[in-house]
This record gives C-alpha cells, sequence and structure tokens, in this order.
C-alpha cells in the first residue's frame, strides 16, 4: 500500500517535470521567434534605410549637375560636393553618402575621385556613325573590344555580376516607364527607362548634289529620343565577350582582382598600348549620350537650311550672310555648321547671274554658329563625342585625328577657361586643328555633357549598414531621368569610410 502510493507520487512529479521542460521550451521558442523577427526587422529597415540614403544621394547629385553652367566641369572631382555628405540621423545612427568614380589609374590606393564621369566622354557603339566606324577599326580600343578572353583561372562568376541585368532586360524591360527622380525612391535593383519601343529612331542624312562640299560630313540627327540600352545587353546581342567590359576588375571597385591573370593578353598591363585597359572597357563605352540641338540658353538653334528662319539676330558679317542666303536661294544645303569656317561656291545671285559665294568665320563669329545655328530640324544628336572630356583614346577614333593630335587636345584643354569650353571653337584658336579638320569632324563632337555615370555608397555610423549603387542619370530630359540603377552591395564594400562623422553639413 504504502509502495504504491510511492510510484503514485512519482507519476505525479514526472507529470510536472515533463510540463515545465515543454513549457520551457516553448518559451525559449517564443523568445528566439519574437528576438529573430525584432533582428529581421531591424536589418530590414536598416536596409531600406540605406537604400532611401542613396536614393537622397542620387536626387542630390542631379541636381548638383542641373546646377552647372555649360563649360564647367567641376563635377568630374570634387570631394565638398561629393564626398562624405550627411543626409540625417535617426538617432542610432548617422547617414551619409558618398559619389565617386575611377580616377584612371590601375592598382592604385587612391583609385577613385569624387565625382562623376560623363558619358559623352565615351564611345557611344549604338549610335556609331559609319565614318567614325571606320575610323575606329584597328585602334586599341576595338582590339581589346574584339578580344576573346579565357575562361580560365577567373573564379568569379560573371553570371553573380551581370545575370540578374540582362534576365531583367530581357523580361521585364518593357514593362517599365519612364522613372523620374521624383520617382526614384520607388527604384530597385536594376531599372531601366527611356524609350524602348520597338520603333528606331528616324536619323535624317539628306542627300544633295555633287559639289565639293560633299567631301564635309552631314550633320545627323533624330526626331525621338535616342533609345537607352544596358551596355551588358548590347555587347551580348552584337556577339562580343562581356567580360571584356570588367578586365581584371569583376568586383568593380577600381583595383585588379585576384585570379584575373587570364582575362586576354590585350588587357596586360605593357601588352597594348592601352594603358589602363585591364580595368575594362565599360569606362571608355555607353549607348547612352545624346545632346540636344539647342543653344547654351535651352532654344531650338536656327536652322540655317529654313528658308522661313530669320538670321538678323545672329549679328553676323555681310559675307557670311550672303552666303547663307545665297545656298539658300540656289536650294543647296549646307552640310554642317562648320562649312562656314571656310568655303567657296559659285550659286546664282538675285538676278540669276552666277557668282562666287566666299564664307570664312571670324572667331566671334565660330561662337556665335556653333552655339546658336544647326543644319537639321532634329532636336537630338544621339552619340556625340565631348571634345572637353573625352580620353585621348576616344578622340583617337574621330576621323583625322592622330595619336599626337589626340595627347595634344587633352593636355592644351586644362589650361582653358570654362568660356572657352562652350563650342569646339577653342580647336582652332589653340591651333590643335585646321579648319577642314574641324569641318570633317564637327557632326561627331560636341562640347557639352547631358548623361553621366557614377556609383554612390550610402553608409551608416556608427553601425557600418551600407549599400553601393551604380547609376546613369539623363539630364537632358525634363524633368531628369534615371536610366540606370545596378545594386552592387553584394560585392562588398569598395572602400574604406574615413568619415570621423563630425562633418554634418546637409546635402540639401
Amino acid at each position: 500500500m504504502i509502495m504504491q502510493r510511492h510510484h503514485q507520487c512519482g507519476f505525479v512529479l514526472y507529470s510536472i517535470l515533463v510540463i515545465v521542460i515543454l513549457s520551457s521550451m516553448v518559451a525559449v521558442s517564443l523568445l528566439y521567434a519574437s528576438k529573430s523577427a525584432e533582428t529581421a526587422s531591424a536589418a530590414g529597415e536598416q536596409g531600406e534605410q540605406a537604400w532611401l540614403a542613396a536614393m537622397s544621394g542620387i536626387n542630390y547629385t542631379v541636381n548638383v549637375l542641373l546646377s552647372f553652367e555649360q563649360g564647367n566641369t567641376d563635377w568630374k572631382d570634387n570631394s565638398e560636393l561629393f564626398k562624405d555628405k550627411f543626409i540625417f540621423n535617426d538617432g542610432r545612427d548617422k547617414w551619409y553618402f558618398s559619389v565617386y568614380s575611377w580616377n584612371g589609374s590601375e592598382d592604385s590606393q587612391d583609385s577613385i575621385v569624387y565625382g562623376v564621369k560623363d558619358e559623352a566622354g565615351k564611345l557611344n557603339l549604338k549610335y556609331l556613325p559609319e565614318e567614325v566606324k571606320k575610323s575606329a577599326e584597328g585602334t586599341s580600343l576595338f582590339e581589346a573590344l574584339n578580344e576573346e578572353t579565357s575562361a580560365s583561372g577567373i573564379s568569379y562568376e560573371m553570371d553573380d555580376l551581370t545575370g540578374d541585368l540582362l534576365d531583367s532586360y530581357g523580361k521585364d524591360i518593357q514593362e517599365n516607364g519612364d522613372i523620374e527622380i521624383s520617382d526614384i525612391s520607388d527604384s530597385k535593383d536594376v531599372i531601366s527607362t527611356s524609350s524602348l519601343n520597338t520603333e528606331t529612331n528616324t536619323i535624317t542624312q539628306t542627300q544633295t548634289e555633287t559639289s565639293q562640299t560633299n567631301l564635309i560630313p552631314l550633320l545627323i540627327g533624330s526626331s525621338k529620343v535616342p533609345e537607352f540600352e544596358f551596355l551588358d545587353a548590347y555587347i551580348v546581342s552584337q556577339g562580343y565577350n562581356i567580360r571584356v567590359l570588367y578586365g581584371k576588375d569583376l568586383d568593380m571597385n577600381f583595383q585588379t582582382d585576384s585570379g584575373t591573370e587570364a582575362v586576354g593578353a590585350v588587357f596586360q598591363e605593357g601588352v597594348s598600348s592601352f594603358g589602363t585597359l585591364g580595368m575594362g572597357l565599360r569606362h571608355w563605352l555607353t549607348t547612352a549620350s545624346y545632346d540636344l540641338n539647342t543653344d547654351s540658353l535651352g532654344t531650338q538653334r536656327i536652322n540655317l537650311n529654313d528658308t522661313n528662319a530669320s538670321l538678323n539676330s545672329l549679328n553676323l558679317s555681310p559675307e557670311t550672310l550672303a552666303y547663307i542666303e545665297a545656298m539658300r536661294r540656289n536650294q543647296r544645303q549646307i552640310r554642317n555648321p562648320a562649312q562656314l569656317l571656310s568655303a567657296t561656291e559659285e550659286l546664282q545671285d538675285e538676278s540669276g547671274n552666277l557668282r562666287k559665294y566666299t564664307v570664312e568665320l571670324t572667331e566671334s563669329e565660330m561662337a556665335i554658329i556653333f552655339d546658336k545655328c544647326t543644319t537639321i530640324p532634329e532636336l537630338y544628336l544621339p552619340g556625340l563625342i565631348n571634345i572637353n572630356t573625352a580620353s585621348k583614346e576616344i578622340l583617337e577614333v574621330l576621323p583625322g585625328v592622330s595619336e599626337e593630335i589626340a595627347e595634344s587636345i587633352v593636355s592644351s584643354r586644362e589650361s582653358l577657361m570654362s568660356d572657352q569650353l562652350n563650342t569646339p571653337a577653342w580647336l582652332l584658336e589653340m591651333n590643335l586643328l585646321t579648319r577642314e579638320e574641324l569641318q570633317n569632324i564637327y557632326p561627331y563632337i560636341t562640347a557639352r555633357s547631358r548623361q553621366y555615370y557614377f556609383n554612390i555608397v550610402a553608409y551608416s555610423l556608427p553601425t557600418g549598414r551600407y549599400r553601393v549603387l551604380e547609376v546613369i542619370v539623363d539630364t537632358a530630359s525634363t524633368p531628369a531621368q534615371i536610366l540606370m540603377i545596378r545594386d552592387l552591395t553584394r560585392l562588398g564594400m569598395p572602400f574604406k569610410i574615413e568619415n570621423n562623422g563630425e562633418a554634418e553639413s546637409s546635402s540639401e
């Protein structure tokens, strides 16, 4: 009887112990779930804050770019404007952003500058005139573009870098609408805008009767906004090797990566005359550049071939006006504004008699004609190369521009004032080109930039949360638009943050 009672008490105690253990396990599970949810919530909140901080930085950068006057290129390297800009204090962290790009050096601790790069300083593969393409053949740039790189020895999977981009382009790109700056807080991962429709741009290239001016190339324009296409996708569609875009910089931090020795002989230091080619051709190629056929005040230019367009406001010499009017009267086309630099034509005068008309612009007239005048009615000028910012290697693809001339252009423009850079006239003023040479490259060049490329990193102190984005923006549209955003956060922090958290000047 007593033993039976002991067994009953033991069973009760055992049952209670089991209940306590089960209750403890439930409590621990609930506590873990609660902590996990709290951690996930905090991580998500911090991630969203990093994203919004980066978006704020993009908006700030666009506003800064729009504030620069034509000819001013201080956006290329300006730590005061683009480095460690304070955004807000959320009570736990202070949030900052830096806008940066590659400085052109390889394997350097100082491989970045705090600023942006213009797309007009690159070669636009999508809108490449035939004459420029012919001139570019045989250059180091096109030698590298056609390089067959080896897959062996490359430890990083390119699909990790570009797969999401190409997938998005193939499946979803047609569904994306234009992204205005006011809408950027909703942008994620990879965004493409511009008019990606099935119609191709109408490029004007009017044929004229045979004359000595037929040696001068035509100005080319488009009646529609030039279409933007991801450079990665375009390279693949044209049959090029996508690895040439990244060279030895697969993590896109502007420094050579280990394990990329087999990316192709042309990319190796000392092998190619193209010194810094190893960092990838994405620094020299684009599909995003175009200019507007407007003057420095934003007004559509006067078409010299339009018989209804008045020339009274231009303050041109009687000889220049007589030449333009005679060309109109004889229904002869001025092929591009640089034709007026030096030309002689035998044309009928007002009485129907043949007369020799000669024109040779003065320096003051050059500035007027190049800024205020055009020879086509179209608004958009795709793929023009910015003579003020393009590297030597890009300038060399222009017809008739040798390596020596390209080097002289790059070195000479550093000493010019911003107002001298408003038009290509300084190329003549500095005796870098003859009038005939400028006539031949004028349809392919510009003196200003409208689309810009940059990287932005948003980060917090002291916790160290961050987000890294690659961005292309278009300031030619109204309002300005984002052409592309690519999230590079997964590739790691591109450089060490040196901000001590003390400088908190507003970025607005």
